[in-house]
């Protein structure tokens, strides 16, 4: 299975997603270049989104996060065995 797959169309996948609006690229490049002030620059703006049964993906509940001059932000985690991997729903940190 496809790492891509994993996260976004396993029915337990769980993604952490920032949104907030900006107009402005400075905040963009400081959100992804210092995690320390991640909190305050998206102004506590986190999500948790999981799928539902009735959805075929995870995807499906992101879209209403997709605005004009809206920065979203998928938080994924290193993993040794696949690279890269979504939550899982315990108590893990998001930065």
């Amino acid at each position: 299975m496809r790492a891509i797959d994993r996260i976004f169309f396993t029915p337990d996948a769980v993604l952490v997603v920032t949104a907030f609006e900006s107009a402005n690229e400075v905040n963009m490049k400081n959100y992804l270049l210092k995690p320390h002030k991640r909190l305050k620059i998206s102004c506590g703006n986190y999500w948790i989104i999981q799928q539902s049964k009735s959805q075929e993906s995870v995807l499906e509940n992101l879209w209403k996060f997709i605005k004009d001059k809206y920065f979203v932000c998928l938080h994924l985690k290193y993993s040794e065995n696949m690279l890269i991997s979504s939550f899982t729903g315990d108590s893990e940190d998001i930065s």
